[in-house]
């Protein structure tokens, strides 16, 4: 049987950030800044080094003024 690939929550989580920056038009270190983390945290985050806790997924909900849903929706990802 034949497995299709399937990618984490952690990578599908890292590409929704790093989609949402670059619709921005923003660098890791200005996007870093809006959302009030580390631009190194946030490169861990699009590379799915880092776990996210859902605290820190309402501060960047909070900060880009939009809801899970919408931080979750993968629909989109390339």
């Amino acid at each position: 049987m034949e497995q299709i690939y399937s990618p984490s929550l952690e990578v599908m989580f890292g590409k929704r950030i790093q989609q949402i920056r670059k619709d921005m038009n923003l660098s890791q270190k200005d996007f870093g800044a809006l959302v009030g983390f580390h631009r190194t945290y946030i490169g861990q985050i699009e590379r799915a080094e880092k776990c996210v806790s859902i605290k820190a997924i309402e501060q960047i909900c909070k900060s880009l003024n939009i809801s899970v849903q919408e931080l979750f929706d993968f629909s989109n990802l390339k």
